[in-house]
């Protein structure tokens, strides 16, 4: 099913290494990717920059390789017009950050949140020749997987009942979700 992302785009970018000098390339070339992305998962993908130090005095909002790319207005933060998307699009969004308060957000507002550094595993697995081939082993995001072991290794605090091989309902929920991307 086509999810709506809101994806906050220099989280992104900070999750796929350290940024350089070139942001201009930096940023279009993200943006081709997340193009890609689009068009072979079918979701509807808005991406929020940071203009609020040297934006133009209204939002910008363009329309390049099939996704929304929304530039905030001088003096206001991506974080802000993140947070007024996901009022907007209500539980239909989804919303991709590393910024705890956007994620704690964006939950509140009943929106899923997916980390930047989960989403960027996730975009760079579906673009490469893994997603071409259904039947290779699928790897999990490697934050999952640390939480996944974290269970294995029963060093959980505190005992609790049932299979400790078992992640939490929470767990296996947000795992659901994620295979959604």
């Amino acid at each position: 099913m086509p999810q709506k992302l809101i994806i906050d785009g220099y989280n992104l970018l900070g999750a796929s290494g350290p940024i350089q000098a070139a942001m201009e390339q930096e940023r279009t070339h993200l943006i081709h990717k997340l193009g890609r992305y689009a068009k072979r998962k079918h979701h509807q993908l808005l991406v929020v920059f940071d203009g609020w130090k040297s934006g133009n005095p209204v939002e910008e909002r363009q329309n390049i390789s099939g996704i929304t790319v929304i530039f905030s207005k001088l003096g206001e933060r991506a974080d802000q017009v993140i947070q007024r998307l996901c009022v907007e699009y209500g539980t239909q969004a989804v919303v991709v950050s590393s910024d705890r308060e956007i994620i704690d957000y964006a939950q509140s507002q009943g929106n899923f949140a997916i980390r930047a550094q989960e989403f960027e595993h996730l975009l760079h697995e579906t673009l490469t020749d893994k997603a071409l081939h259904p039947h290779s082993e699928k790897t999990e995001p490697s934050d999952a997987i640390d939480e996944i072991d974290h269970y294995r290794d029963g060093q959980q605090a505190g005992k609790k009942k049932g299979n400790p091989r078992k992640l939490s309902k929470k767990e296996r929920l947000r795992k659901r979700r994620l295979q959604q991307f």
